[in-house]
């Protein structure tokens, strides 16, 4: 983590929200990757939890791009 801190990124993984955990955030100086991950299931399936569970909504307050990620 600590070359990641050099550069300005911060990366946080199993982040607890009020109704939720999220995989992995990203933080970048100018943008946040919310990311969630699905083992034996479709990448699409993980983006529509992100949206769904409405993940970003604790980073709209930053005022930055949010770019929301699914992978399997």
């Amino acid at each position: 983590h600590m070359v990641c801190n050099a550069y300005g990124m911060r990366i946080v993984s199993d982040q607890a929200i009020s109704h939720g955990r999220i995989d992995l955030v990203v933080l970048l100086k100018s943008l946040i990757y919310v990311i969630e991950i699905k083992f034996n299931d479709l990448p699409e399936n993980a983006l529509k939890q992100i949206e769904e569970m409405r993940y970003y909504e604790p980073f709209i307050k930053e005022n930055k791009r949010i770019i929301l990620l699914g992978l399997s």
